[in-house]
């Protein structure tokens, strides 16, 4: 099952396989979803007919993207705002 997975969402598509992206769920998350690579890789599943939950920090910027995505594909869209990254970092062996 893992490896089914692993190749349909991303072995496949550097195998140019074509893959129905649809049997995996009709929504994928996107991080960083307001720029870029993010930006690019949403488009692309919306293109798939895939809904997308859109995931960035600035609102504005999230919201027009999605407003965007849902005009031009005809899918649904859901924002996520993230204001503040925590990162706790432990050496290995520490307690």
């Amino acid at each position: 099952m893992i490896v089914t997975v692993l190749w349909d969402s991303c072995l496949g598509v550097v195998f140019k396989r074509n893959v129905d992206f649809r049997k995996l769920g009709s929504w994928a998350v996107v991080t960083g979803a307001t720029d870029g690579i993010g930006l690019a890789y949403a488009k692309q599943l919306a293109q798939k007919k895939i809904n997308i939950v859109l995931i960035s920090r600035n609102e504005d910027k999230l919201r027009m993207c999605a407003k965007e995505i849902e005009a031009t594909y005809r899918v649904k869209t859901r924002i996520v705002q993230v204001r503040h990254y925590y990162f706790i970092l432990k050496k290995a062996g520490a307690s």
